[in-house]
């Protein structure tokens, strides 16, 4: 009778453990994000939006933030300033310590001056200089620093004639500034700007601009425009049946528009990116983290390029912030956590945010690389730092 009835408890018990109910599983910790998923930016934006995705079923078959599954929660800004202003202030207001975000330079500009307190922004464009210390972060090396190296490697390569055609908008005024700023430079004295061409980025054609750097001779050709302005550019530097390479943003270092532009690409076209877009990383520890990226990108059957990566570590760095803190962490505590960080494996390289550089990055970490039309790839053409390979 004893053991009919410790039978009949040990049944009884068993099913009120079996039969959880759907309430009391724990409820996804939503990590906001906003990305330009249409507008002018939009190639990008959805690009971005894939590869958290990806990131988000990697990291939910492995880890949780304090038991709970990670959710991204993305909102469009549609590549409009003032629509990134108004869904920033709607998470600020909703108290969220942590959101990922725009996607673009100009988008990133106009909400940073709103997150001078908290939350912690981690901007998905690498167009922004962000204050030392501030609760503003930026993805990847810094556009000043993509200059750098390409002015370095067309200097070693003996590319002393440049000719740049710019967009007026955000964007194409940071590469003006940065531009100023490295051709000022003793290194750089023999480098000469023959011709200094502009377009907006409404724009429907370039042929005007182009007629001009051709009448100029250069040896090399700088275009600094995204998404549809760049195919604008690129058609009128095929009208006018130019040949010499042609140095872009890395901002279109993207799969989908290597395909949109095939018949329109240069034979020599090049950007800057950090090594893992053409499969290279300098450390160990960065080999590991590429790999763990490499594979979520197959399973997610995601291209590997510099747009789809450029989030990755950003989300990393972001979900082990939460992982270590829990998931009521607060912007400080967030941001604390993130300044600490020094020797932090990550794809584009080694970060370190104790100095307050707000990116963690440098040129150390920028190679410049060619699109090779044929394999369909971005590969290496010069070693990590933008002298070119003997």
């Amino acid at each position: 009778m004893r053991i009919f009835l410790s039978l009949v408890l040990c049944l009884a018990l068993g099913s009120v453990a079996g039969v959880r109910p759907a309430s009391s599983a724990e409820p996804p910790y939503d990590l906001n994000v906003i990305l330009s998923l249409s507008g002018q930016g939009a190639f990008i934006g959805k690009s971005n939006q894939d590869m958290l995705t990806a990131f988000q079923t990697a990291f939910n078959q492995r880890s949780t933030i304090g038991g709970r599954p990670l959710h991204f929660v993305f909102e469009d800004d549609q590549t409009a300033p003032q629509v990134s202003v108004q869904l920033a202030n709607a998470l600020i207001a909703k108290n969220v310590p942590v959101f990922l975000g725009p996607s673009i330079t100009g988008t990133c500009r106009a909400v940073g001056p709103l997150v001078q307190k908290g939350p912690v922004e981690y901007c998905l464009s690498p167009g922004i200089q962000p204050a030392k210390n501030s609760y503003v972060y930026s993805v990847s090396i810094a556009s000043d620093d993509l200059v750098g190296v390409g002015l370095k490697y067309f200097r070693e390569r003996g590319w002393r004639r440049i000719a740049r055609l710019t967009t007026t908008d955000a964007t194409g005024q940071l590469a003006d500034d940065a531009f100023a700023k490295w051709l000022a430079l003793p290194a750089n004295k023999d480098l000469t700007v023959v011709d200094d061409e502009h377009f907006a980025i409404g724009d429907i054609s370039t042929t005007a601009q182009m007629s001009r750097i051709k009448a100029a001779d250069p040896q090399v050709i700088v275009i600094w425009a995204t998404g549809s302005p760049m195919g604008t550019a690129l058609r009128a530097y095929a009208d006018a049946g130019l040949e010499q390479p042609v140095f872009v943003t890395n901002s279109n270092m993207t799969t989908v528009q290597m395909k949109q532009y095939a018949t329109l690409l240069p034979k020599a076209y090049f950007s800057a990116a950090p090594g893992y877009v053409a499969g290279l990383a300098q450390t160990p520890g960065s080999k590991r983290a590429m790999d763990e990226y490499l594979a979520s990108m197959v399973t997610a059957n995601i291209p590997n390029d510099y747009i789809s990566g450029i989030t990755w570590d950003a989300a990393k760095v972001v979900t082990d912030a939460l992982q270590k803190l829990g998931p009521n962490a607060t912007a400080d505590q967030i941001r604390a956590f993130i300044q600490q960080l020094s020797k932090y494996p990550g794809i584009a390289g080694t970060y370190n945010y104790s100095d307050g550089s707000q990116r963690g990055l440098s040129d150390k970490d920028l190679m410049v690389m060619r699109y090779d039309s044929v394999a369909q790839k971005w590969v290496s053409m010069s070693n990590f730092g933008g002298s070119p390979k003997r």
